[in-house]
């Protein structure tokens, strides 16, 4: 990477960005380990070592060691619970060594990488951990069949969603839930001239509405109307270039099935005319015996059928003796036919 790609990657992440990195046979070690993982980039400093494979060929590869699947999202997947990514199989990989680990130094960037899967042979196969503000995760190996079976296996998706989801669900001054103040900080800007940020900026709202940018005497603007999900934008307001994203969801609290509390219910029924059940029996109970509101709807059934019940007796009373007129009136010839 480039000085420039480098400081790009770098600000990103540490303004909250995520960033998974997969290994690969095209994975070029020295110029990783000299720029991306160098000690001085401010990034985890690690070493890619080589590529390892299986000393047993004949078997079909290694697997995830079992005991490494402690992280909450992936309890879900191991074997005592029906899960299947330990199934699948590895036949070469990247390793990887944390130099400044080894040199003890408490304050290394890679102690903030944790290692989430390790394979049997205890080489890390996922690693993942902050780096400033961002989420940074690592693969040994690429998500193809090159190296496994794992894109085969029915956990592969599921793997991928959680793993995506892990990343992305950690806290980050971008990713807000609808309610929360927005914060922007413009970098400093050195020429006198231009230091008037306030009219270099301005906030497009998921509405479609322009806000302007006021900063307070700590050089931060802070919006704590953004009460709508969606993305916030802080654009450049002469170039119309977005300088920074705000993603805002939905209040997760909305969804919680979590028990109502008692003052919670007092405060309901005060509102609506509704009755607590507390056990699923008495629900079942409630929902069988229960007669629900009359509709009119109901009565506009029965009077159509009743529309139609007597239509067809008065069709019947009207023709009823129709047939016995026309064979009165019909003529006969000699044989008695007509």
């Amino acid at each position: 990477m480039t000085p420039e790609e480098l400081n790009l990657t770098r600000k990103y992440l540490q303004g909250g960005g995520t960033l998974l990195i997969l290994l690969g046979d095209k994975t070029a070690a020295g110029n990783w380990n000299n720029s991306f993982f160098a000690s001085d980039t401010g990034f985890p400093s690690l070493k890619l070592q080589e590529i390892k494979a299986d000393k047993q060929p004949g078997r079909g590869g290694i697997h995830l060691d079992e005991n490494s699947l402690t992280a909450d999202w992936l309890k879900s997947f191991q074997a005592e619970e029906q899960g299947g990514l330990t199934d699948a199989l590895f036949t070469r990989w990247w390793s990887i060594t944390f130099p400044e680990l080894e040199s003890d130094s408490a304050s290394s960037a890679a102690s903030q990488l944790q290692i989430l899967l390790r394979l049997e042979s205890g080489d890390p196969w996922l690693l993942s951990g902050k780096v400033g503000a961002g989420q940074l995760a690592i693969l040994t190996t690429p998500l193809s069949t090159e190296w496994t079976n794992l894109p085969t296996k029915p956990d592969y998706v599921p793997f991928l969603h959680e793993l995506i989801q892990a990343l992305i669900n950690q806290p980050s001054h971008s990713r807000l839930v609808a309610g929360d103040p927005l914060v922007f900080a413009p970098e400093p800007v050195e020429d006198s001239e231009s230091s008037n940020a306030e009219s270099d900026y301005e906030l497009l709202l998921p509405t479609g509405k322009i806000v302007p940018v006021q900063l307070n005497d700590q050089q931060k603007f802070i919006y704590k109307e953004a009460n709508t999900a969606g993305v916030y934008t802080i654009q450049n307001k002469t170039k119309q270039t977005p300088v920074e994203y705000f993603v805002l969801g939905f209040e997760p609290s909305e969804s919680n099935p979590a028990l109502l509390s008692d003052a919670e219910i007092a405060s309901l029924q005060t509102r609506y005319p509704w009755e607590e059940l507390a056990t699923w029996e008495a629900l079942q109970a409630r929902m069988l015996t229960s007669t629900g509101r009359t509709e009119i709807t109901t009565w506009l059934l029965i009077l159509f059928v009743l529309i139609l019940l007597g239509e067809q007796f008065f069709t019947h009373y009207l023709v009823r003796d129709a047939h016995r007129f026309e064979s009165l009136d019909s003529p006969t010839d000699e044989q008695g036919e007509k």
